[in-house]
């Protein structure tokens, strides 16, 4: 008998964990770089220069949404792993509007924080999809090579056919795998 009440309770609980993460689930960020081992990074000098160079090349320094002695080219310990998907990542648009003259989505997978439209919104002609299902066309995005820590959050920058826009993932390969 005693076994039995084991059991029970093991599965039980065991239920009662799937239903906590059920209900909870939602209320995370899920950022798709995110390391607080990284709130206090500071880049080398060169690497900051350069990432400055990139993120200046377009007349958009002003517009940045961190300071720029934040920005980077240094890659992360996380950018050097290899996809292990052959399918693009779907994600899941959460608002779409005519901003600056084209049409833009909001994914807050990709920005979790501090999110604005001149940014950080990405634009419609890079997508492809159905409904709120997105994916990304690779041949219509660059990966500059500027990134920047902000909070614990790794921002890198796209450059597309309407302009630059940052998202929190590793690298280009992050962002499409």
């Amino acid at each position: 008998m005693e076994k039995i009440w084991r059991v029970l309770g093991l599965t039980f609980g065991l239920s009662l964990l799937s239903i906590t993460g059920l209900l909870f689930n939602d209320f995370k960020a899920e950022a798709a770089a995110y390391d607080s081992n990284y709130i206090n990074f500071i880049p080398s000098a060169e690497s900051n220069m350069e990432a400055i160079n990139i993120v200046t090349k377009d007349g958009n320094s002003e517009n940045i949404p961190f300071p720029l002695e934040n920005l980077t080219t240094e890659q992360p310990n996380q950018s050097n792993r290899i996809a292990t998907r052959a399918a693009l990542k779907v994600y899941r648009a959460n608002d779409y509007k005519e901003m600056y003259g084209f049409y833009q989505w909001r994914i807050n997978e990709l920005v979790p924080v501090g999110f604005n439209w001149y940014d950080n919104g990405i634009p419609s002609s890079v997508t492809k999809g159905f409904g709120q299902a997105l994916t990304f066309n690779s041949g219509k995005i660059t990966d500059t090579g500027a990134g920047a820590w902000q909070y614990g959050y790794y921002w890198r920058q796209f450059s597309t056919a309407q302009g630059t826009f940052w998202a929190s993932v590793w690298d280009k390969n992050d962002l499409l795998y």
